[in-house]
């Protein structure tokens, strides 16, 4: 799942996906600041097992 944020520094809408939240990946706008995503309460990490969960579970009914 992509969304977008805005950077702290300059206000430049960036996408990222709930898995680069989840690793706490560091990103960059693209006027080159660095931004940290932090996963608090871990409810990136949970949001992106539960759209996997289903997944799989729609990919088996079509078996």
């Amino acid at each position: 799942m992509d969304f977008d944020i805005e950077c702290p520094e300059c206000g430049t809408a960036v996408n990222v996906t709930l898995q680069d939240v989840g690793q706490r990946r560091t990103v960059r706008c693209r006027r080159g600041h660095s931004i940290k995503l932090e996963d608090q309460g871990g409810g990136a990490r949970k949001a992106q097992k539960a759209l996997d969960d289903l997944d799989r579970a729609i990919k088996r009914l079509g078996r």
